[in-house]
């Protein structure tokens, strides 16, 4: 018998699970239970049936912000290469800031 154990799986993808939509009025009532599940998952807030809020873990907003953060370099140095560029020193100058 082998010990050969056969192709390693791929891992595959998972997507996020679906958000707990809860009413807005509720929340604001019951804010600190709610504190407890939104340490692992997505809360989506609604008002009158829309969602107007969403309260996400810590890590989900960590990761929200390196992405907005690498958009904005992106964003940065694509303005950097354009015609027309003015340095900061000539707009101090013109402004009378030294």
């Amino acid at each position: 018998m082998s010990k050969h154990a056969g192709p390693r799986q791929k891992k595959v993808p998972t997507c996020p699970p679906t958000p707990q939509r809860v009413k807005a009025a509720e929340a604001r009532r019951k804010a600190f239970d709610r504190v407890g599940p939104t340490l692992h998952e997505r809360v989506v807030l609604t008002r009158r049936g829309k969602d107007v809020a969403a309260v996400i873990p810590l890590d989900d907003l960590a990761r929200l912000e390196e992405l907005e953060n690498a958009s904005d370099v992106r964003a940065a140095r694509k303005a950097r290469k354009e015609k027309g560029a003015v340095r900061l020193g000539t707009i101090k100058a013109r402004l009378g800031m030294r």
